[in-house]
C-alpha cells in the first residue's frame, strides 16, 4: 500500500495526467527441479531442487502490462509492439520488438516439435511430447491433437496430460474488468506459457483466480505458483523511460545505434540533400560511377528510385566502364555467384569517392548471395553513414539469416524509426515479418499465431 500511495502522491504533486489502471500485487513462487531421466555425466548427481519467491506489482494499463519486482521491470507495450526491460539500479533499459520475442518462440516451438517427430519416427523415447511443448510456449500445434484432461478437486480445477499436472486454478476469483483480464492472460502467455486449451478456459472466467499454478517444462521443470494478494484501481501515468539510458551491445549494430543522437532524422535529411547536390556535380565532372553512388544514398534512404534522373542520364551512366561493371554485378539476370562480389570488390579497391561506402552495401548483398558473410560490409557502410534506411533493412535480413534475431529487429526497428518514404517492405510495421508470422492477423496476439504455424 505504501508504494501505491507514494505513486499517487507523486502524480498529484507533478500534475501528471493519470489514467485508472488495474494494479495487482502477486506473490510469485518458483520451484525448479531437473526432470527425471535427464542425461548427465556418469556418476554425477542431479542438482538439488531450488525455490525462490518474489513480490510482483503488475500494472495493467490501457495497452501495456508492467511487471515490477523492485530490482527489475518488464514492460509489454502492445500499442508500440515493444518488450522493454528496465534495470533501475544501473539506470538502463533494453528495448526489443515484440516480433523478435514472439518470432523466436514460434521458431523454437517448431524446432522442438520437429525433434519430437524425428524421435517418434525412430521409436525413441521422447523427452517431452508435443503437449509439453505446447504447454511451454503457449501455442497449439495444428496436427498434434493433444489431450488435456481437467478435474475439479475441492476448491480448484486441475489440468493434466499423461498424469502430469500442467496447471491448477482456484475457484475463488478476484473481480477485475474484462480489459484487465485480457491483459493479464496475455502477460501469462508471454512470460509463463500455459497450454492454449487451459488458457482458453481460464480466460472465459469472470475474474482472475486467487491461486494459479503453471508448469513450465523446459530444461528444468519450473512450477510457477502465483498468489493474487490484492487488486486495486489506481491512477497511474503511462510508463516512462525518462532518465534511463538505453543499453546496446558494444559490437555489431548496437555499437552504431548507441552513437546516434536524437537528431537522426535531421541528419538523414541533410545527407540526402547533400547527396542530391553531389550527384549532379559528380556527373557534370565526368564521374558517372560516383554520381550513381551518390544517387544510391538518396534512393536507399528515401525509397524513391529517382527514375526520372536515371532515365535522363542512362547513356552517360551506361557508357562508363566502371558504372557498367557495377550494373552488371547488380543485374538480377545473372545467377548469384562470387563473380559479382569479386567485381564489386575490385571497384571498391580503386574507388576514391566519398560515396564509395555504398559499394559495401552492394558488396554485402552480393557476398550473401554467394554464401559468404556480408554482415561486415553492411556494418562498414552504416558506420560511414548510419542514416541509410535500406542498408539497415538489408543488415537486418542478413543478421536474421545468421540467427541473430535480436540484432536483426534492432536494425529493422531503426529503419522504420527513420520515418522517411521508406522502401515498400518498411512502409508498414506489419509488412514482411519473418515467416510464419507473415500472414498473422495480429502478430502480437499469441493465439492468432497458432493459425499460421506449419
Amino acid at each position: 500500500m505504501r508504494a501505491t500511495a507514494g505513486l499517487i502522491l507523486a502524480l498529484l504533486l507533478a500534475g501528471t495526467p493519470a489514467l485508472a489502471s488495474t494494479v495487482l500485487t502477486i506473490t510469485e513462487h518458483h520451484h525448479r527441479e531437473t526432470p527425471k531421466g535427464m542425461t548427465r555425466e556418469k556418476g554425477a548427481k542431479p542438482p538439488e531442487p531450488t525455490d525462490s519467491t518474489q513480490t510482483v506489482t503488475l500494472i495493467l494499463a490501457d495497452t501495456s502490462v508492467e511487471a515490477d519486482t523492485g530490482d527489475h521491470r518488464f514492460i509489454l507495450d502492445f500499442s508500440s509492439r515493444r518488450a522493454i526491460e528496465v534495470d533501475p539500479k544501473a539506470g538502463t533499459y533494453s528495448d526489443h520488438s515484440l516480433f523478435c520475442l514472439l518470432g523466436f518462440n514460434v521458431f523454437e516451438f517448431q524446432n522442438r516439435l520437429m525433434i519430437n517427430r524425428v524421435l517418434a519416427a525412430g521409436n525413441l523415447k521422447l523427452p517431452s511430447g508435443p503437449v509439453m511443448v505446447e504447454q511451454l510456449f503457449g501455442f497449439e500445434a495444428p496436427d498434434a491433437h493433444s489431450k488435456v484432461d481437467s478435474h475439479h478437486d475441492r476448491s480448484a480445477t486441475k489440468w493434466r496430460a499423461d498424469w502430469v499436472l500442467l496447471a491448477r486454478a482456484s475457484d475463488a476469483l478476484m473481480p477485475v474488468s474484462a480489459s484487465a483480464r485480457a491483459l493479464f492472460w496475455r502477460w501469462i502467455r508471454y512470460t509463463h506459457g500455459g497450454h492454449p486449451k487451459i488458457l482458453a478456459e481460464l480466460e472465459a472466467r469472470d475474474g482472475l483466480p486467487t491461486e494459479l499454478v503453471v508448469l513450465r517444462p523446459d530444461i528444468q521443470l519450473d512450477t510457477v505458483s502465483l498468489h493474487l494478494d490484492r487488486v486495486e484501481s489506481v491512477p497511474t501515468a503511462p510508463y516512462s523511460l525518462t532518465g534511463l539510458r538505453r543499453k546496446f551491445d558494444d559490437q555489431g549494430p548496437g555499437a552504431i545505434l548507441k552513437s546516434l543522437g536524437a537528431d537522426f532524422r535531421e541528419q538523414q535529411q541533410g545527407r540526402i540533400e547533400q547527396a542530391l547536390k553531389d550527384r549532379d556535380a559528380l556527373l557534370a565532372a565526368g564521374k558517372p560511377l560516383d554520381a550513381f553512388l551518390a544517387h544510391s544514398v538518396y534512393f536507399l534512404s528515401s525509397g524513391d528510385q529517382g527514375e526520372a534522373w536515371l532515365g535522363a542520364h542512362r547513356d552517360a551512366l551506361a557508357s562508363d566502364a566502371h558504372a557498367a561493371t557495377l550494373f552488371e554485378a547488380l543485374s538480377p539476370k545473372n545467377p548469384p555467384d562470387d563473380k559479382a562480389a569479386r567485381s564489386i570488390e575490385r571497384l571498391k579497391a580503386s574507388a576514391t569517392s566519398p560515396y564509395a561506402f555504398v559499394l559495401d552495401i552492394y558488396l554485402g548483398n552480393a557476398k550473401t548471395a554467394a554464401h559468404e558473410d556480408g554482415v561486415p560490409n553492411l556494418l562498414a557502410a552504416l558506420t560511414h553513414n548510419p542514416y541509410v534506411t535500406g542498408a539497415w533493412f538489408g543488415l537486418g535480413q542478413l543478421l536474421f539469416g545468421n540467427y541473430r534475431a535480436d540484432e536483426a529487429w534492432d536494425c529493422w526497428d531503426f529503419a522504420r524509426t527513420l520515418e522517411m518514404a521508406a522502401p515498400a517492405p518498411l512502409s508498414d510495421p506489419l509488412t514482411r515479418p519473418p515467416s510464419p508470422l507473415r500472414n498473422a492477423p495480429d502478430a502480437f496476439a499469441v493465439d492468432e499465431v497458432t493459425h499460421v504455424i506449419v
